[in-house]
């Protein structure tokens, strides 16, 4: 019978020193699981904000590449308008 209840109260320490190691380890990932939150949460704010530079400047590489495109047709019409001055007069144009 003294070996039953010496049996028991060494299983109900081991089972206490389980409980808390268990404890320990289950504060230890909360805090983990908590740091991880913070991090994905910092990335997902540092993703936004790439996301916003980068519309900004594609927003700007496309109005930079319109203005680029409009000058480049104002230089083609002013070089095919100097090329037909210098061609020779037809002369039926006047009648």
């Amino acid at each position: 019978m003294w070996q039953q209840v010496a049996h028991t109260l060494r299983a109900l320490v081991t089972l206490s020193e389980q409980l808390r190691e268990n404890k320990e380890e289950i504060k230890a990932l909360r805090q983990e699981l908590q740091q991880l939150t913070t991090a994905v949460y910092q990335l997902r704010v540092d993703i936004d904000r790439i996301q916003e530079r980068e519309s900004s400047e594609r927003i700007h590489l496309a109005k930079d590449l319109e203005q680029r495109h409009e000058l480049l047709k104002r230089q083609i019409e002013n070089i095919l308008l100097r090329f037909e001055r210098r061609l020779p007069g037809q002369k039926d144009e006047h009648l």
